[in-house]
Formats: C-alpha cells, structure tokens, sequence
C-alpha cells in the first residue's frame, strides 16, 4: 500500500509489476529491511566490508544526501507474498534540479536473473519522467562487474570515476553513470 501523499508516490500507486507489490517504506520496516540485507549479505559485504548490522534497516530509510530534505526520498520495496524481493532507494533533484539518483536497487538473491531489476528500472524511469526529471544518475562499485553490466544494458553510460569513496570500512572507486530520459516516454502506456 502507498501511504506517501507526496505525487511521486501517487503517481507509484497507478503502475505495478506484474505480481509484485510496491509500498513505501518508513523507520517501522526496520527490522524487515535489515532481514533483507542479511540475505543479501554478499552486497553488503561488498559494499561495507562488514556484515549488515540492526541500524542498517533504519539507515537505509532515513540516510540523505548533502542538503537534501526526508521528503526528497524514496525508500521503496518491491514485494512478492508479503517479502522484500528487492529494495529500491531513488533521491530526487539530486544532485541537481531535475536530475534523481538511484542510491540503491538490490534484487534478493532468489529474484536475480529474472528480468525483475529491469522491470524495476524502466518503471522509475517512467516515474521519473511523470516527476518532469530529465536524467538519473547512480554510483557503481567499481567491484561490481555485475551491477555495471545490468545498468550498462539499462542504457546507462558512465560520465565520472570517483576515487577514494569511503562506505562503511571500505574504500571504493565509484563509476557514476547516468542516463537521459525522453519525457515522451512518461504518455507511453506501459507493463512491467
């Protein structure tokens, strides 16, 4: 259910993926995010060199950007029989005006490889566009050949190396990617 009144989430609430169920999330779903990174714990690893530890499900809900605002982000779920299949977390205007950045898409390790992530993106990327955002821009551990492979085949492109990012006790080089959006694509109907 989208509680949110804010008209991201309206628009959310229209679309759906094809037997997911797609909800905010809030500090309340704490401890069932931090039961997903658990099961996601080679992301984490990857990612934060330790293990996820219980604060993580709220930080992930209440984390910002510099200078941005609660109500500039969105801490999404995908859901599948009441269960995180994937989180999603999207800031907008960030780091610019009209620009939204993918902070995190992490599919479960059992959804992975089903077309679900792609689902996902082309949604956001609808949504993004009915939000009059023009680009969306994310970061990629350098690490995760993976990760640069799908958002490569989403149409992303790299624009940045960042080095020397640190996250949790590791430090990262960071591929900043970005992809334009055509605002045509916010009339198309489409099915995820």
């Amino acid at each position: 259910m989208i509680i949110n009144m804010d008209p991201f989430w309206t628009s959310l609430s229209k679309y759906e993926i094809s037997g997911y169920s797609i909800r905010s999330l809030t500090k309340e779903d704490r401890d069932e995010i931090f039961e997903f990174l658990q099961e996601n714990s080679d992301y984490f690893l990857l990612e934060n060199g330790r293990l996820p530890r219980d604060t993580d499900g709220q930080t992930f809900v209440t984390d910002l950007p510099p200078n941005k605002q609660p109500s500039d982000k969105f801490a999404i779920s995908v859901d599948l029989d009441h269960r995180i299949a994937a989180l999603v977390e999207i800031v907008r205007d960030y780091p610019e005006e009209h620009i939204w950045w993918i902070g995190l898409l992490l599919i479960h390790p059992s959804y992975r490889g089903i077309g679900l992530g792609g689902r996902i993106c082309r949604l956001l990327e609808q949504l993004v566009c009915l939000m009059r955002g023009n680009e969306i821009r994310l970061g990629v551990l350098a690490k995760n050949i993976p990760g640069h492979h799908f958002w490569k085949r989403m149409g992303f492109t790299h624009i940045q190396t960042k080095h020397g990012m640190v996250i949790g006790e590791k430090t990262h080089t960071v591929h900043v990617m970005a992809k334009l959006l055509e605002q045509s694509a916010s009339q198309k109907e489409l099915t995820f």
